[in-house]
């Protein structure tokens, strides 16, 4: 019986002591539900191989197996590489086209094509950026019994997609244009222009041009101030728009056998708009020009003008 008591006074006491040395800590939590987090919204940067791929799945179809939806996005992961998941392989397929040729009652064969790409430079959207956006279309083939042509529902649901595009990302600090006028009202005998400046990394250009040419007595010289944005296009096409300020001037003298004197006559533009398409170094551009006329006819008063002239030209760009 004392033992017993020992026995139960001796693990008491150890129950005691080890309670004595215990510390207990409480930790608050709060819940933090969707409404309490406003996500920033994002953007990235794609980058596209110029390799077209392929993919191709093949399967039973109906209400009770899923619809034709399951084989095109199982087309996609192969053509990607995705299937089973990479982290090396390609994001997304862009320009995908979509080829559905329907084998029996309920089977189906998917073949679908298209660039893949990378997504990299993830960064949150500023409304100050000024993000532009670019048309992909997704074309489908949905080939019935009879050749007729599909829904036109795809791996994006719609022939239409829009992609977010940031304006053109410049690499290199300089640029190096040389001009030639097709047609026009203004600097119309220019052998050649030249224009050169610099490109910063959002897209946006500034720079000069000088031209010169001549035509027996007709002469032509500009020298001008240009700036503006570049966008990116699909198919490596640039969109250019901007503004020029300077003089574009074309003189011409023609006799007046009548009275035995020169009329010369002035054709100057000096401020305008500037718009331009580029597909690699091949420039396509129109220029307006603000400006104005004026004929001088021996010791006759000047006769002056306003008017609006136009630039059609072509020419190549390079980047320094």
């Amino acid at each position: 019986m004392k033992k017993t008591i020992l026995l139960f006074v001796a693990v008491y006491g150890l129950v005691l002591t080890g309670c004595a040395g215990s510390k207990f800590t409480s930790i608050k939590t709060l819940g933090v539900g969707p409404e309490a987090v406003e996500p920033l919204p994002l953007t990235a940067d794609l980058n596209v191989s110029d390799q077209k791929v392929r993919g191709e799945a093949s399967g039973r179809v109906g209400s009770d197996l899923g619809n034709d939806d399951r084989l095109v996005k199982e087309a996609t992961a192969r053509a990607l590489g995705q299937y089973p998941p990479r982290v090396d392989a390609p994001d997304v397929l862009v320009a995908m086209n979509v080829y559905k040729e329907p084998r029996g009652k309920d089977s189906l064969r998917v073949v679908v094509s298209g660039y893949p790409a990378w997504y990299h430079n993830f960064r949150t959207v500023k409304e100050e950026t000024g993000d532009s956006a670019w048309l992909i279309l997704t074309n489908t083939s949905d080939m019935g019994s009879k050749g007729s042509g599909g829904d036109g529902t795809g791996f994006w649901q719609s022939k239409q997609t829009w992609l977010k595009a940031a304006p053109s990302k410049n690499t290199k600090g300089r640029y190096l244009a040389v001009n030639r006028q097709l047609a026009g009202d203004v600097s119309t005998n220019e052998w050649i222009a030249l224009e050169g400046g610099w490109l910063k990394s959002n897209g946006q250009y500034h720079g000069f041009e000088a031209g010169f040419g001549m035509d027996g007595d007709n002469y032509s010289a500009s020298l001008g101030f240009n700036f503006g944005s570049s966008y990116d296009l699909p198919a490596d096409i640039k969109f250019l728009y901007g503004a020029s300020f300077g003089i574009w001037a074309d003189i011409s003298i023609e006799d007046q056998l009548s009275s035995n004197t020169d009329k010369v006559n002035y054709n100057i533009g000096i401020a305008g708009i500037s718009l331009k398409m580029r597909w690699k170094f091949i420039e396509l551009a129109y220029r307006g020009l603000l400006g104005g006329d004026m004929a001088l006819i021996g010791d006759l008063d000047p006769e002056y003008g306003a008017n609006w002239f136009n630039q059609y030209r072509v020419g190549l760009y390079f980047e320094l």
